[in-house]
């Protein structure tokens, strides 16, 4: 089997030949080749990039001029990007772009790896693409995706304003990719973005701060160059249904396999497995990538030997691991998570849909605008309510004969998903739902439970990412809450 994944989903990025910025739209001309554009049917949530803008200017703006930065036409010495810790496969390089008043665009800082060198020339084609004929009156951030087959690599730049000296000007961050996996990055640009969002954030802070040593934002590149390019080489093997739970006689705890896949669709998919005994952590990991779609199972891993968790793997197993360890990073996932616990037969879930949006924002702005690591916020709560809908699937698969579980299981996730298409349908109409959407949704729609309401939207955002927060018009129910709360 190939996982019960086959919903006929399409992913929402396509090719458009000849628009080489099409991702996100902007002005630069197209030379160097192809390009993709994202289709944006449904409002996505802005990157932290817009959330702490105006915020750093205004915090260190007092001190811009006691330490001015040096204009120079030519850059720095390119830094080493491989090290003992990171060895670079897929991410070929990446460059810092500045406009000057009097130089034009030029290369601030380049980042390369040994295997690969760019050309000054291409260097320089790469500031002038990026920031020729920009505005800095256009105070949000701009992403540009490029395609360059004459080098066999990929580009994703961030445009953004920042402070040069007393000035703002603009800068390009433009990260450097091998072209072979660009049918991964079809499915990652929303994360790749996010990473771009709060790099750019970082370099915003230390010029406006007058700090150009590239030292200490070099550590937070090869974090993100490093979680990239897991990313890029992962893939879930085929999974023989014959070696998950669904074909043992019955299931050892049903009460926690139906709480556990409840909040695995819940979390969109996105799964941490972790425990002492590999076996059972393998035998979890190929269950739960039954639920997933064949572009999931893509940015899934089946391989153990990982010492930490990896933000934004699909799926994902840990041996000998805490859970403090892992819910250290989860926050820099940009899909809300859920952990199984295995030898303690506990499952916990962050936050979901916009509530766990919001959080993080608040965790990312923290670390941004106090420069510090992050308050030991509590990031994971004990899952608790099954869903119905799943606890009547697990009930009907056990009852069937082995033969028949698998397209059984098939049928139920694709009703699943006709069942969520409805309840998205239903919100998108209703004018707003308010702050008690679960409720009302589950009296109109005449939900078994709150949890299902959950569960449905769960398995809408394999549709599209944040499909949830444009369904029930989250900007109306923040106005109506923030009028509630300024009357006290």
């Amino acid at each position: 089997m190939d996982g019960v994944g086959h919903f006929g989903l399409n992913g929402s990025i396509n090719t458009a030949n000849g628009s080489s910025n099409a991702v996100g739209g902007g002005a630069g001309g197209g030379a160097g080749g192809g390009g993709i554009y994202v289709k944006s049917d449904f409002k996505k949530t802005t990157n932290i990039f817009s959330k702490v803008y105006e915020d750093i200017l205004s915090t260190y703006s007092q001190s811009v001029s006691n330490n001015p930065l040096k204009k120079r036409r030519q850059s720095t010495p390119p830094i080493n990007l491989a090290s003992d810790n990171y060895n670079p496969n897929y991410i070929i390089g990446c460059q810092l772009s500045v406009w000057h008043d009097t130089a034009g665009p030029v290369v601030e800082q380049l980042w390369t790896t040994p295997e690969y060198n760019l050309p000054s020339e291409f260097q320089s084609f790469m500031a002038r693409q990026t920031l020729c004929g920009l505005d800095t009156k256009i105070t949000s951030e701009e992403m540009r995706f490029n395609i360059y087959p004459e080098h066999s690599i990929m580009s994703s730049s961030i445009i953004f304003n920042a402070r040069y000296n007393d000035k703002i000007t603009k800068f390009a961050l433009s990260l450097y990719m091998d072209l072979s996996k660009l049918s991964i990055y079809q499915h990652i640009h929303d994360i790749i973005a996010d990473r771009l969002s709060m790099l750019a954030s970082f370099i915003l802070r230390n010029y406006c701060n007058n700090i150009a040593d590239q030292i200490s934002f070099t550590k937070e590149l090869v974090l993100v160059c490093i979680n990239l390019e897991h990313l890029y080489s992962s893939n879930y093997p085929h999974v023989d249904i014959l070696s998950t739970f669904l074909m043992d006689a019955k299931p050892q705890d049903n009460d926690f396999f139906v709480k556990v896949i409840t909040s695995h669709l819940q979390t969109n998919g996105s799964t941490v497995v972790f425990g002492t005994q590999q076996a059972q952590v393998l035998k979890w990991l190929d269950t739960l990538s039954l639920f997933l779609t064949p572009n999931e199972k893509a940015l899934s891993t089946r391989i153990l030997t990982n010492k930490e968790y990896i933000p934004d793997l699909v799926i994902q197993g840990l041996i000998d691991v805490s859970l403090k360890q892992i819910e250290e990073n989860i926050y820099l996932s940009l899909k809300p998570v859920t952990v199984v616990d295995l030898d303690k037969m506990e499952i916990f879930q962050t936050h979901i849909q916009y509530r766990y949006t919001s959080y993080r924002e608040d965790i990312l702005k923290n670390i941004l605008l106090q420069s510090q690591t992050r308050s030991d916020d509590k990031s994971l709560n004990r899952f608790k309510d099954p869903s119905i809908y799943i606890q009547k699937m697990v009930t009907e698969v056990y009852s069937l004969p082995m033969e028949m579980r698998e397209i059984y299981l098939i049928h139920y996730m694709k009703l699943l998903l006709r069942k969520a298409s409805f309840v998205v349908a239903y919100s998108q109409s209703n004018e707003c739902l308010g702050i008690n959407f679960a409720k009302k949704l589950k009296s109109d729609l005449n939900l078994p439970s709150e949890s299902d309401v959950y569960t449905l939207f769960g398995v809408a955002e394999k549709l599209q990412l944040n499909l949830f927060i444009s369904a029930i018009k989250l900007e109306e129910m923040e106005r109506a809450f923030t009028m509630f709360t300024d009357g006290f």
